[in-house]
């Protein structure tokens, strides 16, 4: 039987057109961030399958200005403004059930990791992919230099996110263009052989002074952060070129699918 695929594609708006999401939330964390999303993040067109379901998105690095503002950060999110060279900073999407806006601010609250809700409920299973991710930016962040690499490590992230696939002896089987979960470029790409090569060679050991925070909002997109922080100075992330794309906008499409979250609350 010839299966059905449901395909939604990503209405592109300018900068200043359609608001996909809400902006406001209720934040119960003390631990928190406000961003400016700018919209001129790196990334690529492709299309994203779980299950039946294709859809067209974008699949990149996103980039974020500290917001201007007293009371913008506390906590944990101190970490994340120290750590940002010129008040910028990146992150990558770990949620492809949402969106975001460009030139719109947003407040996340800032969790380890392993504590993202979008990492799973099954703590094994969210520590093991907490690890995954901490492992791909310690040997591969820094070879992100343009739109083609942000893809590809995107699309890495996504995979450690969302493959199911578990090989016998009960691990997972990383592979963007097969299994539970595929990212594949639109057109003429090859993004995806690069996020292979790079999941196939991840380090199994993690630095001591790398810093892996998740950056949660119920409303749009949650963000993987992670940094190699030194004792003294700011750390430089790798910020490439800016891709400025008719949308401004980093976004997945929604499918129609709500899904719940969990923020943590921190004492």
């Amino acid at each position: 039987m010839k299966r059905e695929m449901k395909i939604t594609f990503i209405l592109m708006a300018a900068a200043a057109g359609m608001c996909l999401v809400p902006a406001s939330t209720v934040h119960a964390s003390s631990d928190f961030v406000t961003l400016d999303f700018t919209g001129d993040s790196p990334a690529r067109l492709g299309y994203a399958t779980i299950g039946y379901r294709t859809f067209l998105t974008q699949v990149g690095q996103a980039v974020f200005d500290v917001h201007d503002e007293a009371g913008s950060y506390a906590g944990l999110g101190k970490d994340i403004v120290d750590a940002s060279p010129d008040d910028r900073t990146t992150g990558y999407c770990i949620d492809v059930y949402q969106a975001i806006t460009a030139g719109r601010t947003y407040r996340f609250d800032v969790v380890d990791l392993v504590d993202a809700p979008t990492l799973g409920n099954n703590s094994l299973v969210a520590e093991r992919r907490a690890k995954d991710l901490e492992r791909l930016f310690a040997k591969y962040a820094d070879d992100v230099v343009g739109a083609d690499t942000a893809a590809a490590f995107a699309a890495a992230v996504w995979e450690i996110v969302n493959e199911t696939n578990l090989n016998t002896a009960g691990n997972p089987v990383y592979d963007v263009r097969g299994g539970a979960f595929k990212v594949t470029p639109a057109s003429g790409g090859s993004w995806d052989r690069q996020a292979n090569r790079w999941l196939c060679d991840l380090d199994t050991t993690i630095p001591d002074n790398q810093s892996a925070y998740a950056l949660v909002n119920c409303r749009v997109q949650d963000f993987a952060w992670v940094m190699c922080v030194p004792t003294t100075g700011k750390a430089p992330p790798p910020v490439p070129e800016p891709i400025t794309f008719l949308s401004g906008l980093l976004a997945v499409s929604g499918l129609g699918f709500y899904m719940r979250k969990r923020a943590k609350v921190t004492t």
